[in-house]
Order: structure tokens, then C-alpha cells, then sequence
């Protein structure tokens, strides 16, 4: 039933976000950002979904791409609390590991 509901609501970018969130917390962090992705492209302005990418990402442990996601958050709300909070932290890691080499997942 949950395929035919998905298909339906396809270009519905808070399905897609929903999805993502279901994903995330079952473990499935990669199919996660597909759908979190998804909602962004249908709505580049949906702070939820960037948010939740960033997470995703910052889980992945790809710090450079949960900062960049944390931005676009901020760009579209510049008051967002949790961008403001987990960029902040997120862009500390990223200077404390500045010149130690990291392999990032994609």
C-alpha cells in the first residue's frame, strides 16, 4: 500500500522528505539522502529537508557536505536554530581537522 501512497504523492516534496526521515532512522542513511535530495529538488527551499540531509551526511561522518547542507538551510533561513547550532559545531570539527587527511563517503 505505502508504494501505490509513494507513487501517487511522487512530486510531493514533504512525502519524500518523510520517506528520508523513515530511512534515517532505520539505518538506511544512503537511501535517506536520495530522498531527502529529492524533496530539495522539488522544493530548494524546504529548510527541513536540508537539514535533514546535513544529518545524514553528518552521520556518513562527510563533514564537508553536512556543512555545505547546513548553509543552503541558512540561506533560506537565515534564523534557522538547528542550522545555526549543528553548522557551528559541524564547521569546529572541520577546523580541528584541518590538515589531518579524512576519506569522506559519498
Amino acid at each position: 500500500m505505502w508504494k501505490s501512497t509513494y507513487m501517487w504523492y511522487y512530486h510531493c516534496f514533504q512525502v519524500h522528505n518523510a520517506l528520508g526521515f523513515s530511512l534515517f532512522n532505520d539505518g538506511k542513511i544512503d537511501r535517506s539522502i536520495v530522498e531527502y535530495e529529492k524533496a530539495i529538488k522539488l522544493q530548494p527551499g524546504y529548510v527541513t529537508a536540508w537539514n535533514n540531509l546535513a544529518s545524514a551526511y553528518e552521520k556518513k561522518k562527510n563533514l564537508p557536505k553536512a556543512l555545505k547542507a547546513y548553509e543552503q538551510a541558512l540561506f533560506f533561513d537565515p534564523n534557522n536554530s538547528v542550522a545555526k547550532e549543528y553548522g557551528d559545531a559541524v564547521r569546529e570539527k572541520l577546523r580541528r581537522l584541518a590538515g589531518v587527511p579524512v576519506k569522506y563517503d559519498d
